[in-house]
């Protein structure tokens, strides 16, 4: 597959075909080789000069996809911006020259995994979804990343094993089972028959997949977990990660022999009502965090008994944020830590200006120093599903916080992010990728990059837009304003681009478009900039209705609201004519959970 890439993009650059095989004598020629060296690992990659021959080696398949795809960044001129061809700029050239060699590549961070949990709009067919997601992955590859964290529950029946795992496996992709899937590892089928595996919440038993569902003083339930986990990995042998992760939202077992083990572990019997918001600034729920703590220690010893090389996944997440102070998670656990509802005009760091920020930073330093195996972030660089596909420009900030995090010795990040929005986002998740490469990043080249592939040659026509929104950004830290991943960022952003300049650079980019791809693009750049003007209109309306209600004024905050509602419904129906790649079908569903809010009556109709 590499070496029929690297033919490829070359052939297009060079305006000739180009074939993988036996050279002609005296011909220059690339070679690729799969080497034995330690230091490279599996996914480092060597560029070397040898006469007329250029030698890629690479530590693994892997190594040498990622190896291939940075020769034609680095040295022809490839931009692998968005999805798909549209979103890749291919420079005609006369010739392709490597210079600085031997060149030596390896990632600085061992994780690199967005995650897989969307197959597109539900008006895309299977075929259609499949395009979708395939140009993503393939991103990823071009990209540098090596996980694919796949969300099972959003996808039911064999889409996923039919489409998806095959383009996975031609690039070398890693498989990370990791996410929300307790569920799967203790089935609800089971209640019937087993009501006592489950949680004891309000005094009876339920089939709940709120985080830790599972009564896990059970000896039953708990081996039910483990032989399941082990069932798939035999089933499964391209899984490197299986994560026993716990539902969303909060929950536990109150049941009288859970509330014994909290005892015999030294758990005062009131942790497990401790209220379900404190771990932001107090700490976290000690009772869920022992359960969990134990119940993954005791599926990683059964997994490392037998399947030594894969590693088990855990969640660090609301209230279990915080690591176990006194019994220390198996040393094949890869934990991961989740920044949720983070503040995205700053940093995380010791000394950062937010408390969220700065008690994240807190928690991922005690998982470092307490935690035997290897700690990532999951990080939200679309800004949660609350964010509604809006603009999210946190690529700044997220190269300041790699510098932060790799000092701490976090190892990578897996990422919420989604096939269906990931245009709007392709430039935090590039940033990301160049620091999970190298040391020192330049978010401005790396914006110029993005722009270059995106846009070709009206790259300069559209940077006015992401300097503005950056310049927002940069305004809201400085003056100590907190950006949640709510949407209502949108306001900053259109407050300091303005809509008529945001007409105009647009505007320029059509008039100077120079062939069907740039002007494809920057049609879906508009279509979806009209999007972003009609979100910051609901909130503008919203806001005033606020402000007329605190003055008194009920009746025009109430003609605000039934204003802001009707638009709610226009703005769902504007979604569903937006290009895949460039909107969750999610936001629909955000924005008429606005409008209800704004007039509760209507949520019936």
């Amino acid at each position: 597959f590499a070496a029929s890439e690297l033919a490829r993009y070359l052939g297009q650059i060079l305006g000739k075909p180009l074939s993988v095989g036996a050279a002609a004598a005296g011909a220059p020629r690339i070679v690729l080789e799969k080497v034995a060296d330690k230091d490279l690992g599996d996914e480092g990659y060597e560029f070397a000069a040898e006469g007329n021959t250029l030698r890629l080696r690479a530590g693994g398949d892997l190594g040498a996809v990622f190896g291939v795809y940075e020769f034609l960044r680095r040295y022809g001129g490839c931009r692998f911006s968005g999805l798909g061809p549209d979103g890749e700029l291919v420079p005609s050239r006369k010739s392709v020259t490597a210079e600085g060699l031997p060149l030596r590549r390896k990632p600085k961070l061992w994780y690199r995994g967005p995650q897989f949990s969307s197959r597109g709009a539900a008006t895309l067919t299977e075929e259609e979804s499949a395009q979708l997601c395939t140009r993503w992955i393939d991103w990823m590859a071009k990209n540098g990343f090596n996980y694919v964290v796949h969300n099972p529950h959003r996808f039911p029946g064999d889409w996923f094993d039919r489409f998806i795992r095959p383009e996975m496996v031609k690039r070398g992709l890693k498989f990370d089972m990791n996410h929300h899937n307790l569920y799967l590892w203790l089935p609800r089928k089971n209640f019937a028959e087993h009501p006592e595996w489950f949680p004891l919440v309000d005094g009876k038993r339920a089939a709940s997949g709120n985080q830790l569902g599972i009564c896990s003083s059970n000896p039953q339930a708990v081996q039910t977990v483990i032989d399941n986990v082990l069932d798939y990995l035999r089933r499964h042998p391209e899984v490197s990660i299986i994560g026993v992760i716990p539902g969303d939202s909060y929950g536990m077992c109150h049941c009288d022999e859970c509330t014994k083990l909290d005892v015999a572990n030294g758990i005062d019997p009131k942790e497990q009502f401790r209220d379900t918001t404190a771990f932001k600034t107090a700490g976290a729920n000690l009772a869920k965090t022992r359960r969990y703590t134990l119940l993954i220690n005791q599926v990683a010893r059964a997994v490392r008994e037998e399947f030594p090389d894969v590693l088990v996944g855990s969640a660090a997440y609301v209230d279990l944020t915080w690591p176990d102070q006194e019994i220390p998670m198996e040393s094949n656990v890869v934990t991961w830590v989740a920044t949720y509802w983070r503040d995205g005009s700053r940093p995380l760091a010791e000394d950062a200006r937010t408390d969220v920020n700065r008690m994240f930073y807190d928690a991922l330093k005690q998982w470092r120093r307490l935690h035997k195996g290897r700690v990532i972030t999951y990080s939200y660089y679309m800004g949660m599903n609350a964010q509604r596909s809006l603009p999210y420009p946190q690529d700044q900030v997220i190269a300041r916080d790699w510098k932060n995090l790799k000092a701490l010795g976090i190892e990578g990040a897996t990422l919420q992010n989604w096939p269906d929005n990931h245009e709007v986002y392709a430039l935090n998740i590039l940033t990301l990728a160049r620091c999970a490469w190298e040391d020192d990043v330049d978010p401005e080249a790396v914006l110029d990059e993005y722009l270059e592939g995106m846009y070709g040659s009206v790259a300069g026509e559209i940077r006015p837009i992401f300097d503005a929104f950056h310049a927002a950004w940069r305004r809201a830290e400085e003056e100590g304003a907190t950006i949640l991943p709510n949407g209502l960022s949108i306001l900053l952003l259109m407050d300091a681009l303005g809509e008529g300049r945001l007409d105009e650079c647009l505007a320029a980019a059509r008039a100077k478009a120079a062939n069907d791809r740039e002007r494809r693009q920057v049609a879906k750049l508009t279509q979806t900039a009209q999007y972003w003007k009609m979100g910051a209109e609901i909130f503008r309306l919203e806001q005033k209705a606020g402000a007329a209600a605190r003055a008194g004024d009920q009746a025009a905050a109430a003609t605000l609201k039934e204003d802001a509602a009707r638009k709610c419904l226009d703005i769902q129906d504007y979604l569903r004519g937006l290009p895949a790649g460039w909107v969750a079908p999610r936001s629909a569903n955000v924005w008429e959970n606005t409008r209800k809010r704004l007039v509760p009556e209507s949520a019936g109709k």
